[in-house]
């Protein structure tokens, strides 16, 4: 499941990108078709591509992240550019591959992007890495980058990481496999888990009664339905569960990320 409803503006605060009210949008909108048409008729290779990269900044403002990716990569021709733009382009690739709850492409785009280690590439590195639940990469590049208070605060945050302890999807399915609701007190929410367990039970008491007083039709149709239902239901919601617990924990993570690296700029 992705979390963009917190980490999208707190990502785009930390690339200094200003928020936008609806009033905002619509003029982005009006922006982005200028620059666009723009870029359109630009002769010269080069500036065609600072526009389009321009473009694609617009429609990550707005929300439009696979849009201004798709931008990006029919409309610029990056082989031909100077290496400082380049890296730009690269880099706003790197931002929306984020942003599009893809960490491993953010990474690649950011290799490609050479030799450049400012401290935007690092801090989106460092949330790439983040949603991977690459601790050990985590850690070298707080050890190289970073030094005095904000270390400390860095190497506390990584430390606390490293000692979560996140659901197993798989493990949780097959606790509600052999006891109903089970799976779901493993995910963190114990009352639903009492709430499948007695679901369960109540459909396999009608079932038995039915059967008991020879009402076989009720037992095998009605009885077994509900029962199916509760039983097979039980462990998809286990599994929902269990990811959604650990999405949540990494978003918890990447927010208390953002907010070390923002007191950075504060200063």
């Amino acid at each position: 499941m992705r979390y963009y409803s917190i980490l999208i503006f707190l990502l785009l605060s930390i690339c200094q990108v200003n928020r936008s009210s609806a009033n905002d949008t619509l003029k982005l909108n009006v922006e982005y078709l200028k620059v666009r048409e723009q870029a359109y008729f630009e002769t010269i290779k080069i500036k065609q591509a600072c526009l389009y990269i321009k473009a694609a900044g617009i429609l990550k403002n707005i929300g439009e992240f696979e849009k201004a990716a798709l931008l990006l990569n029919s409309e610029v021709n990056v082989n031909s550019l100077p290496d400082t733009i380049k890296a730009d382009y690269y880099f706003e690739l790197a931002l929306l591959s984020l942003l599009m709850d893809q960490p491993q492409q953010c990474l690649f785009n950011l290799y490609l992007m050479g030799s450049e280690r400012s401290y935007r590439v690092i801090e989106v590195k460092m949330l790439a890495l983040t949603s991977l639940k690459n601790h050990k990469d985590l850690e070298t590049i707080i050890n190289s980058n970073y030094n005095g208070n904000q270390h400390e605060m860095l190497s506390e945050w990584l430390k606390s990481y490293q000692t979560e302890k996140f659901k197993d999807p798989l493990r949780a399915e097959w606790y509600s496999t052999f006891i109903p609701g089970w799976g779901q007190t493993y995910a963190g929410e114990f009352g639903e888990g009492l709430t499948s367990f007695a679901l369960n039970a109540g459909s396999l008491v009608f079932m038995g009664y039915n059967f008991w007083v020879t009402r076989y039709i009720t037992t095998f149709t009605l009885g077994s339905g509900l029962l199916e239902k509760f039983y097979s239901g039980g462990r998809r919601r286990s599994v929902i569960l269990a990811t959604e617990y650990n999405e949540n924990l990494k978003k918890d993570y990447t927010v208390k990320l953002i907010n070390i690296l923002n007191k950075k700029r504060g200063e």
